[in-house]
């Protein structure tokens, strides 16, 4: 039977830390495994990532030893199911609104009698159906993919939040603090109160219904206020480590250059 070691590794540590992969790439997917990160996140929903690379990728990271999730482009169950298969360890469904939503991306991704997930006993999440029978790979539901809600519109805050709490098989709540400040009226703008209330109303929510907390952060300030809030799986984008650290390298040799001439 397949290891989810998405859910390995959230059992294991009370804050995980994961890569946001914006660039689709296998070796790049080894590389954070070796430098330590928990788990990579494939965005299949803006950087355009196909089920076939979600494939090679997800491949990459178990080749690694490191734990997979990918953001579908949306909840439908078709689209769910094909990213799914691939053995991810987790999925994100974009634009969960309300509790209907949320219904629906647990039911995609669990098999009758729990859910609606399309029966497929030899598909690379179930090793090919070469390690088990299908009644136990059906059944195996600690194997199957942890079910995560992207909460980015105002309307999942103020209208259903409580409900969505409470959808049973719903793991996580992914904190989409950009686009609910878009949806908020202040674009761009995460610390403001209007949005730092309504994240604080989700961490209470989420610690009342045993869901885990999930949310990007960039500087030091930003993981104190996710630490703060109760957020144990912590996410940076791959591209914003890797234009950092190149900046900080590009001005340590303009630095010394500047030294070498004034002297």
């Amino acid at each position: 039977m397949r290891e989810n070691k998405l859910r390995k590794v959230l059992a294991e540590k009370h804050v995980t830390v994961g890569a946001f992969m914006d660039f689709p790439s296998a070796d790049l997917v080894e590389f954070t495994a070796w430098i330590g990160f928990d788990w990579i996140l494939i965005d299949a929903e803006h950087v355009g990532i196909s089920v076939e690379t979600c494939y090679n990728l997800v491949r990459a990271a178990d080749a690694a030893g490191i734990a997979s999730i990918v953001r579908v482009p949306d909840i439908s169950a078709e689209t769910i199911l094909a990213y799914a298969d691939s053995g991810v360890g987790g999925v994100i469904g974009p634009h969960v609104r309300n509790a209907a939503d949320a219904k629906a991306l647990v039911a995609a991704l669990r098999y009758a009698p729990l859910g609606i997930r399309g029966a497929a006993a030899g598909s690379r999440a179930a090793n090919f159906g070469v390690t088990q029978s299908p009644r136990d790979y059906f059944g195996a539901v600690e194997t199957h993919p942890v079910a995560m809600a992207l909460l980015e519109d105002i309307e999942a805050y103020d209208d259903d939040l409580d409900a969505i709490g409470e959808v049973e098989g719903l793991d996580v709540f992914c904190l989409g603090k950009m686009d609910l400040s878009i949806s908020a009226g202040v674009p761009g703008d995460v610390g403001h109160e209007t949005v730092q209330a309504r994240l604080r109303k989700a961490a209470e929510v989420a610690k009342r219904n045993g869901k885990i907390l999930n949310e990007a952060v960039g500087d030091k300030a930003s993981v104190e206020r996710a630490i703060e809030l109760g957020s144990r799986m912590l996410m940076g984008s791959v591209q914003s480590l890797l234009g950092q650290s190149g900046q900080i390298f590009i001005e340590m040799v303009s630095d010394v250059v500047e030294k070498s001439v004034a002297r």
